[in-house]
């Protein structure tokens, strides 16, 4: 967890240390809100590691870490689904419709949620 922690926080550093340099070069609070609210996320990551995950066991943080040491089944994966491209259709049009018409937005919106049922059903 030590190396995943450090990543985490060091990635929430520079967002603040960009955000703090975006606001004084362009004066712009869009950009600098958006870069805040990445470093919050961050941040909220590494809270959540050091309070629930305080205890896990990471392959990677095994010195010398080796792909050997890693266990022998890291999660499940389904190569030969269709649904990922039907949800990468479904969020197009849903950001498509977001431009256009809330109408094709809602359409976008609903496909989202059955491709989305759909990937977890197969998965379980």
């Amino acid at each position: 967890m030590m190396v995943a922690l450090r990543l985490f926080v060091s990635s929430m550093t520079f967002g603040i240390v960009v955000a703090i340099a975006y606001w004084f070069s362009s004066h712009d609070a869009t950009g600098t809100v958006l870069l805040g609210v990445m470093a919050l996320a961050l941040g909220f990551v590494a809270g959540y590691m050091l309070v629930a995950e305080r205890e896990s066991a990471i392959a990677g943080d095994i010195e010398p870490a080796s792909p050997a040491a890693a266990p022998e089944e890291i999660g499940v994966f389904t190569v030969r689904s269709p649904w990922p491209p039907w949800l990468a259709l479904a969020i197009a049009v849903f950001l498509g419709g977001m431009l256009v018409s809330p109408v094709i937005a809602l359409g976008g919106a609903l496909g989202i949620v059955a491709v989305s049922w759909q990937l977890v059903r197969e998965s379980a």
